[in-house]
């Protein structure tokens, strides 16, 4: 979701200032409103907790690394994904509050118009997490395919036994045909 936010902003900077050797960008399930995103997770308690455990756990591998930079015991008895963001916000940060930081990441509307490399999105109507109506008015180019499936959740995409993952093979299809082409 995050990654696939990351990597479509990269593809809009490369209208700007292209990347050698990078020809195509993917995106699975990107949150287009990092806001609203972590809102959903918040009031998905199951999805509140892999995602607070998966984090802790990364904040504590960090902190682990660089003891001289990090201190994170503040954010260990915080309950939501929101809290945790505010506090790293005004700690760690030059933003002045979670939604200014947010704004940064958000790709709703107009922001993907003029992404520079050909880019995939793949997203469904059923993901707990992105609101699938950011899709739906997203202004794009030529250059950007979104897949919008009925379902999938958040990046499952599930299509036979034993339980594949069909974007991989799209993707690598994707990936194979562009190099081919270069």
């Amino acid at each position: 979701s995050m990654g696939g936010n990351f990597a479509l902003r990269i593809a809009r900077k490369c209208s700007e200032e292209r990347i050698d050797n990078l020809l195509h960008a993917a995106a699975i399930s990107p949150g287009l409103n990092p806001d609203t995103s972590t809102d959903a997770i918040d009031n998905d308690w199951l999805l509140q907790r892999y995602f607070l455990k998966k984090w802790r756990k990364s904040l504590r591998k960090k902190e682990q690394l660089y003891p001289d930079v990090y201190d994170f015991s503040e954010v260990w008895p915080l309950k939501t994904v929101r809290e945790i963001t505010d506090w790293l916000v005004q700690r760690y940060s030059d933003f002045a509050d979670t939604a200014e930081y947010f704004k940064t990441y958000e790709l709703t509307g107009r922001a993907l118009e003029n992404i520079g490399i050909p880019s995939t999105m793949i997203i469904s109507e059923d993901d707990p997490i992105i609101g699938i109506e950011d899709f739906h008015g997203l202004k794009l180019n030529n250059r950007t395919e979104l897949i919008i499936h009925r379902y999938g959740g958040h990046n499952g995409f599930i299509s036979r036994f034993p339980f594949l993952s069909w974007y991989e093979q799209k993707l690598l299809d994707i990936f194979e045909k562009k190099v081919q082409e270069s």
